[in-house]
């Protein structure tokens, strides 16, 4: 095995040997009771024979810790390790805890394809002091990551059942290796080594928002989905969040740090606060409920299921919009999305909305000044609080028997409105009479509206066109006067273009 550099100092099984003055048979059999079971503690002792380090006395060593021969010593003395020294971790019945090292430690694992720990514990370190794994990858059922500024795992896939890092780590996971769980639980600390395999990844530490965690891994696989529950979350590389879905609780805080850090077909749901900042990223479907995604960058998503909250980041991409729920979502951001709105329940208010139909279920209320183009159908019978801008080639969908119809607040302008324009009322067979197709304010016509002075012919003797005011559709048995004469004077002046030929 290679030899790698280690911490300049002595090993010992922890004992709680008050001043080393219990007696050399209870301390054996304290140490052969704890490698039999539970887990076995490494301490790095503060209590050094500086002259071995210094004269680099004695032979280089591999710290087995499946055996107690090279860490305690069969005298009880103090095992003595020298600089280049490593250790190597076995198939132990137990645990391994790495305590209070005073020097960097280098630790070397040579397992087989079968071998385990039950759990590794990184322990406190002085200031500057971090762990660094070589040689083979580890396995074990935990990782926990305590009172410690971490280490670098440069020993390829490390496989653990769970990791957890702890309210006190306060360092850097890193390296050039993978660490692979089922779960993944932090609560400080900066993650910069890549995280991989089924697990989750949770923020969680219940009675305290105060915690800070920063997943800065270029290359995260894990697909177990991030959940921001407490405290505060920084995805600062692209794929830092793995490939599942994404949720930030209400209290807890998501910080994009780059572009692209979700996935594009994971589902993120936000009941906090997510500052996008100035980054893009495509996801799924996004759900806000209470919460506040803030930024000036954009969302490009699949749908957009908003239930309250506010939003002033860019949304754009294929998504419909849909606000469900009694409470109010206000966007201000310049939104682009291109599947539609509806308002089914509350209140929609929004600087802009994307292109597609709108609809706006009665009981329900849009606040925006909307204009429509060519193609996009407005629909329902709830209330519009702004002005309406219909262009030429837009579709107005109404109540087949009209008993529910929209509300204008404001102005509404109306570009070549025909009464081809209307669908779900049954114009063309209508009998005669005033029927109301949108109530509110004045409503004003182009020249090549359906307007009075230019009806449309129902055929059967009938007439239609638009009035002003709240909108309303009359339909005469007859033209209208003035339609009336248009048609006689037109008459009059075939009539007389023929006698002339005559």
């Amino acid at each position: 095995m290679p030899i790698r550099p280690v911490a300049k100092t002595f090993w010992k099984l922890q004992v709680n040997m008050i001043n080393r003055r219990i007696p050399v048979a209870v301390a054996l059999l304290v140490c052969f009771l704890c490698t039999a079971s539970q887990a076995q503690q490494l301490t790095f002792d503060a209590f050094t024979e500086v002259e071995n380090i210094q004269n680099n006395v004695g032979v280089l060593n591999t710290w087995d810790v499946n055996t107690t021969s090279n860490w305690i010593l069969p005298t009880n003395a103090q095992a003595k390790f020298k600089f280049g020294d490593s250790v190597t971790f076995g198939s132990p019945d137990g645990g391994i805890d790495l305590l209070n090292p005073l020097f960097a430690v280098n630790v070397e694992a040579n397992f087989t394809a079968v071998d385990k720990v039950n759990q590794m514990t990184l322990g406190q370190t002085p200031v500057g002091l971090r762990y660094s794994f070589q040689g083979n990858a580890i396995q074990g059922n935990s990782l926990v990551v305590n009172n410690s500024l971490g280490g670098a795992f440069d020993n390829g896939t490390n496989i653990f059942g769970s990791v957890v890092m702890s309210s006190t780590f306060i360092g850097t996971l890193d390296g050039t290796g993978t660490i692979s769980a089922s779960s993944f639980n932090a609560k400080s600390g900066i993650i910069a080594v890549n995280l991989a395999g089924s697990g989750g990844f949770t923020m969680d530490n219940v009675g305290s928002s105060a915690i800070s965690v920063t997943l800065s891994g270029t290359g995260n696989t894990f697909s177990g989905g991030t959940n921001v529950n407490v405290g505060t979350l920084n995805a600062n590389s692209a794929g830092s969040l793995g490939t599942g879905s994404v949720s930030v609780a209400s209290g807890a805080t998501l910080n994009f740090g780059a572009s692209n850090v979700v996935s594009d077909s994971a589902t993120l749901s936000v009941s906090g606060t997510l500052n996008v900042s100035s980054f893009s990223d495509s996801v799924g479907v996004v759900t806000l409920s209470g919460g506040t995604i803030n930024g000036t960058g954009t969302l490009n998503a699949t749908s957009l299921a908003l239930q309250s909250g506010t939003i002033s980041a860019n949304l754009a991409g294929s998504a419909a919009l849909t606000k469900t729920g009694a409470g109010t979502v206000t966007l201000t951001g310049t939104n682009t999305y291109s599947g539609g709105t509806t308002v089914s329940e509350g209140t929609l208010i929004a600087s802009s909305i994307g292109t597609g139909n709108v609809s706006v279920t009665n009981g329900a209320f849009l606040q925006t000044d909307l204009t429509l183009g060519a193609g996009q159908v407005l629909g329902g019978s709830g209330t519009l609080t702004g002005n309406l801008v219909f262009n030429s080639g837009a579709i107005l969908n109404l109540d087949p028997g009209l008993t529910n119809i929209m509300t204008i607040t404001g102005t509404m302008s109306f570009t070549n409105f025909k009464l081809t324009s209307l669908t779900g009322f049954d114009w063309q067979n209508a009998t005669a009479g005033t029927y109301r197709l949108l109530n509110g304010g004045s409503a004003t016509f182009d020249a090549t509206s359906n307007t009075f002075d230019n009806q449309f012919n129902l055929g059967g003797g009938r007439f239609g066109y638009f009035q002003s005011g709240s909108l309303d559709l009359i339909i005469t048995a007859v033209p209208e006067p003035s339609s009336l004469a248009l048609l006689l004077v037109g008459g009059l002046g075939l009539t007389i273009r023929r006698r002339v030929r005559l």
